[in-house]
């Protein structure tokens, strides 16, 4: 991949959250190339006050994983609520 930098202004109520809506929404722009993953960092800065996170696309990815599990599981509590 070549060292290509995108900005994208994203509200989110949470670090990762807001990784997800700036991938989301560049992917969506035929002119941005394949997101690379792995070890490459993404970089989000946060208005009001300012503060800049560094994550590992890894642990950005670990943490969606993390949160369809908790969907499936909260889905699957909710379906068998209602047989009892």
């Amino acid at each position: 991949m070549r060292d290509i930098e995108h900005t994208i202004d994203v509200t989110a109520e949470t670090l990762y959250e807001a990784i997800a809506a700036a991938l989301a929404a560049l992917q969506q722009d035929s002119w941005v190339e394949e997101i690379a993953q792995g070890l490459n960092t993404i970089s989000v800065l946060v208005q009001q006050p300012p503060v800049k996170h560094e994550v590992k696309m890894k642990d950005f990815l670990s943490w969606l994983d993390d949160q369809e599990v908790r969907l499936q599981k909260w889905l699957l509590e909710r379906e068998c609520a209602r047989f009892w």
